[in-house]
């Protein structure tokens, strides 16, 4: 099996709410960017509201539920969550938007209940070869387990890995922790099944059927807890 690169950590984490002064915005362009939210906090009931200033980007969003692309002036902008139908926001933070950028800001849960922004830099330049497609791995799996023989529990990464055919298997990335966003290697446009593996070990957690087209710009996201299959889940986000 071969072995590729290992995954990046994330653009940018909003962490709690604040309300920070603004800089200058001097070195931002007049021009445009865009962003686009996800709602990956892992509740049948929990529903929030997104606004980027006094913008709504998103209202009533619930586990899985997105939005497309909404175009702004390239400039720094205050980014807030909200818990639906409240005034109140919960979350926030200060998001540059820089020229020709897309964003993708992915709402989660961390292990202790606290809700975290993970936001994304896509890019969105297709394969260099037309039969291939491209895809990028989040891990919004906060999953912790328990030694043998120590009290303490470990934070679990996950290696992730690509099946097609009847025996052949790739790979790709090891190792990819909590909040970590991979590169964006190409793979033959193909249907696969992708297994997601306890840290350096053929124990997989979790496979998923992936169709990956030509020409197509892909990020496969985990949530849930890793360890539990009723729970473990993977998204597939079109970009293209």
């Amino acid at each position: 099996m071969k072995k590729w690169i290992r995954p990046a950590l994330i653009i940018f984490l909003l962490a709690a709410a604040v309300a920070c002064s603004k800089n200058s915005d001097s070195d931002l362009p007049d021009t445009s960017a865009s962003v686009r939210v996800y709602q990956f906090v892992d509740s049948n009931t929990a529903h929030f509201d997104f606004k980027l200033d006094t913008v709504t980007l998103g209202s009533n969003l619930g586990y899985g539920d997105n939005t497309q692309y909404k175009q702004f002036r390239a400039q720094k902008y205050s980014f807030y969550v909200y818990a639906a139908g409240s005034a109140a926001p919960i979350l926030g933070g200060e998001l540059n938007l820089r020229n020709g950028k897309h964003l993708s800001a992915l709402l989660c849960r961390n292990h202790l209940n606290v809700l975290q922004l993970v936001v994304l830099d896509d890019d969105l330049a297709p394969p260099t070869v037309a039969a291939n497609a491209r895809i990028r791995v989040v891990n919004l799996c906060d999953t912790y387990y328990e030694i043998r023989g120590r009290n303490n529990l470990q934070p679990l990464s996950l290696d992730f890995r690509i099946r097609w055919g009847t025996n052949d298997t790739l790979r790709i990335f090891d190792g990819i922790a909590y909040g970590a966003a991979t590169s964006s290697p190409e793979i033959r446009a193909n249907p696969y099944q992708i297994d997601f593996n306890f840290r350096d070990s053929s124990l997989v957690l979790g496979t998923f059927p992936f169709q990956a087209d030509s020409g197509k710009v892909y990020t496969l996201v985990t949530t849930g807890t890793a360890t539990d299959k009723t729970r473990f889940k993977m998204w597939k986000l079109q970009h293209n």
